[in-house]
């Protein structure tokens, strides 16, 4: 291997190092945001038995969701999130 190789692997390992500082970064974020998800879920009135009546929750729901909620919308990610706690 020459030295361009060198320089080559050289190339690679520095951009490996910021690939993992970036990926550092977004668990970083992500983190921080799990932790202010919840009290702003709470904050809209999704809590644990469900969302508070007179909330922007129960306006929500009762404006774009009616009587069926699906499984994997909005609505129910957030109202999962409030009643698990992340």
């Amino acid at each position: 291997m020459g030295l361009g190789g060198f320089e080559i692997i050289r190339k690679l390992i520095s951009y490996l190092i910021v690939l993992i500082r970036v990926l550092e970064y977004l668990q970083f974020i992500k983190c921080l945001l799990s932790y202010l998800a919840v009290p702003m879920l709470r904050l809209a009135g999704f809590s644990a038995a469900g969302p508070v009546a007179g909330t922007l929750a129960s306006w929500i729901h009762a404006t774009f969701y009616r009587r069926r909620v699906r499984p994997n919308s909005f609505f129910a990610m957030a109202q999962r999130m409030a009643m698990r706690g992340v």
